[in-house]
C-alpha cells in the first residue's frame, strides 16, 4: 500500500512538472492551484473521501456482484468506447480499461490532476477535465457501440438528466450505467439527492423505447457501498445477461 502511494506521489509531481513547462497552459494551471484549496476540503471533511484510504479500494463503489453484471455485459458488448463522467480515483477508470478505450471526464482540479498522473502512461484511458454534459455534447460518435458510466453528480450539480435525453435521442447502440440511482420499492439501497432533486425513474424519459434495468435482490447481498444503480440500453440482446444476475427489466 505505501509503495502504491509512493508511486502515484511521483506520477503526479512528474505530472505537474510536464504541465508547468507547457508555457500555452501555464496560466490555467496556476488559477487552478489558486483554487485548488477548496477541493482539498473534499478531502479532509467528514463528508469528503479519505483519498488515500481509498487508493485501489475496487471499481463501481467496490460492489462485487455488480462488479461481475458489467464484466459480462463488456464482454459480450464488446464496445468501441467506454465513456465515464466523474473520475473521481480512477478505480473504476481503471476497470473500463480492461474491455475498451476510455474517455473519462473530471471536473474537480484535484481529482483531475490525480487521476491523470495515475494513467499518465496509459495510452487506452483519456482523462479530460471539463463538465460532463459540455463534453458529451460534443461527442458525435453516433454510429459507435458505446458504454456510458455516469457518475458526475455532486452538490448542486445535477447534469444527469440532460446526459441521458443527450445519448438516448442521438446513439444508436449504447448501454447506460447509471451510479447512486433509487431502485423501486427497495429501500435497502444507497441513493443520492441534491436539493431536493432524487436520482430515481423521474429523471428518465419513459415515451422513448428503451429497456430499463434495476436490480431484484436486495442490497444485503451486495459487498461494497451497496449503491444504488440502473441500466439503460435501446436494445433486448443483453436481457439474458441481465436476467442471469438479478437484474429485472422495469419500464414503469
Amino acid at each position: 500500500m505505501i509503495l502504491k502511494i509512493y508511486k502515484h506521489i511521483k506520477n503526479l509531481i512528474k505530472l505537474n512538472l510536464k504541465l508547468v513547462k507547457n508555457p500555452t497552459i501555464t496560466d490555467n494551471l496556476d488559477r487552478g492551484y489558486k483554487n485548488l484549496s477548496f477541493d482539498i476540503l473534499d478531502l479532509i471533511t467528514d463528508d469528503g473521501p479519505n483519498y488515500y484510504d481509498r487508493i485501489q479500494l475496487g471499481p463501481l463503489n467496490n460492489q462485487s456482484l455488480r462488479s461481475k453484471l458489467v464484466d459480462e455485459l463488456l464482454i459480450n458488448f464488446k464496445p468501441d468506447l467506454i465513456i465515464e463522467t466523474g473520475t473521481f480515483l480512477g478505480d473504476s477508470t481503471e476497470f473500463f480499461g480492461n474491455y475498451s478505450k476510455v474517455l473519462s471526464v473530471e471536473k474537480s482540479k484535484l481529482y483531475y490532476l490525480l487521476s491523470k498522473s495515475r494513467f499518465i502512461n496509459n495510452n487506452e484511458i483519456e482523462i479530460k477535465r471539463g463538465d460532463s454534459k459540455d463534453v458529451l455534447r460534443n461527442i458525435k460518435l453516433f454510429d459507435n457501440k458505446i458504454f456510458f458510466y455516469l457518475d458526475a453528480h455532486w452538490g448542486q450539480e445535477m447534469p444527469l438528466k440532460e446526459e441521458i435525453d443527450y445519448i438516448t435521442s442521438n446513439f444508436k447502440n449504447y448501454i447506460i450505467c447509471i451510479d447512486d440511482f433509487a431502485v423501486p420499492n427497495d429501500s435497502s439501497w444507497g441513493y443520492d439527492i441534491y436539493d431536493d432533486v432524487k436520482l430515481d425513474i423521474n429523471l428518465i424519459n419513459l415515451n422513448k423505447e428503451l429497456y430499463i434495468f434495476f436490480p431484484s435482490y436486495n442490497a444485503s447481498k451486495e459487498s461494497g457501498e451497496k449503491r444504488g444503480t440502473v441500466f439503460i440500453t435501446n436494445k433486448d440482446s443483453h436481457n439474458k445477461i441481465f436476467e442471469h444476475h438479478n437484474f429485472g427489466i422495469n419500464i414503469l
